[in-house]
């Protein structure tokens, strides 16, 4: 769910350019998102759960943005394990130390290796030097081939093709058609009219059971927690949600606040690309830390998270996010401070015990750019399955004019 808050030879060397986005699918071609998804039954809006207006036309300007961000990162990777594999792991030589290698191979390997270890943890190769293992420097490590690298590879091969996807999910605008039935009430799913604790036994350990009239059959029961307040839905529960993936319905839920374009702001990428501020020189990590503390204080710098949340969030990023979710069935994994120590805060849920919401501490997880590179630092294993530094690493690679290894817009780096 997300949050508000927050070949061996020269030749590829001379071939493999720097990667321009195009629109995707083709030009002419189904959008990409109906065909993928369904959408929600119901003759209403988004008071039934359906996708209509406004609503469905942000949703699917964003999903082609989201198959942009998720083909940009999976070619990089590509373009970076091919050049480790050429090169033993040392990537393209200087220009100056070889005339014929393309100075923008040479940049845009620093870009996205740099990026990458910053966002996972580690090299996506094995290195020269590293313990030695059944690989070679230079060779593809299965980790993080199998969970980042193929992950943005499943999104754009059955997700963005504008043809069905092998296991068509639901599309779902608002938990609104959700209604909390108490025990006591007939259910209104059944044609006999009998009581819901006689059609639902299990519902009595919560005094009641979630029904939607127009969800798919098998779905139209929930047993989620009871609703704090009159009108809250079981989905989206938490004022903060945007989106939540329900992985035992293959459904993506976009929540009042997600579907919001007053939160949602930037419903297409290409339209954040002028608002970003990038450094007017390279910054040294520990030389010039406290002008880059103050260049962000003033605002002078764009931060990733300030892209991915200007004026509010964008939207391609959330869809990308739960992408993940949906996919791997990922959770979002716990958060880590700079040190390395759990970060504990205090949440509010329901305690089947007194029937009753009550506070009690929990992890906090790793949203946003600070918690997920902190999370890349001291535990790259969970960094790779994390659907936020997937995220963010997608966002980062397209817009591949700036370097965003350190969090904040750079020129690339230049060859000395």
């Amino acid at each position: 769910m997300v949050f508000i808050s927050p070949q061996r030879t020269l030749l590829l060397f001379l071939t493999a350019g720097i990667f321009q986005t195009n629109a995707f699918p083709a030009d002419g071609a189904p959008n990409s998102l109906l065909p993928t998804f369904t959408l929600l039954g119901g003759n209403g809006g988004s008071e039934t759960g359906r996708c209509t207006g406004t609503d469905l036309e942000n949703l699917k300007a964003s999903y082609e943005d989201m198959c942009l961000m998720a083909r940009s990162a999976r070619d990089e990777i590509d373009f970076l394990t091919q050049q480790a594999a050429l090169t033993e792991g040392d990537g393209p030589p200087k220009p100056a130390d070889n005339a014929q290698v393309p100075v923008d191979n040479w940049k845009r390997w620093h870009r996205t290796r740099e990026t990458y270890v910053s966002l996972f943890g580690a090299d996506p190769f094995v290195k020269r030097g590293d313990p030695p293992g059944p690989k070679n420097p230079g060779d593809f490590i299965d980790g993080h081939k199998r969970f980042v690298r193929n992950f943005y590879d499943d999104v754009v091969n059955q997700y963005c093709g504008g043809a069905p996807a092998p296991d068509k999910s639901t599309l779902v605008c608002t938990d609104a058609d959700f209604k909390f039935i108490q025990v006591g009430n007939v259910d209104p799913g059944d044609p006999q009219g009998r009581n819901i604790e006689v059609t639902n036994p299990q519902c009595t350990n919560i005094d009641g059971v979630w029904y939607s009239q127009n969800m798919p059959p098998g779905n139209q029961y929930d047993n989620r927690a009871p609703p704090r307040e009159s009108g809250d839905g079981p989905v989206c529960d938490d004022p903060n949600h945007l989106a939540v993936v329900v992985r035992k319905w293959r459904a993506v839920f976009f929540c009042k606040d997600g579907l919001d374009t007053n939160v949602h702001k930037v419903v297409t990428i290409q339209d954040v690309r002028d608002k970003i501020k990038p450094a007017s020189r390279r910054y040294k990590k520990l030389e010039d830390h406290e002008i880059v503390l103050q260049a962000l204080t003033m605002g002078q710098l764009t931060r990733l998270d300030d892209v991915k949340r200007v004026g509010g969030e964008i939207m391609p990023v959330t869809w990308l996010h739960e992408m993940h979710h949906l996919l791997t069935r990922s959770t979002d994994e716990k958060a880590v401070d700079k040190t390395g120590n759990r970060i504990r805060i205090t949440i509010n849920e329901y305690n089947s015990a007194t029937n009753q919401y009550e506070d009690h501490e929990a992890d906090e997880k790793a949203y946003g750019y600070d918690l997920a590179r902190d999370l890349a630092l001291h535990n790259h294993v969970n960094a790779m399955v994390n659907p936020e530094n997937v995220a963010f690493f997608g966002l980062a690679m397209f817009f591949s004019e700036f370097d965003w290894s350190r969090g904040f817009a750079m020129p690339l780096k230049e060859p000395k």
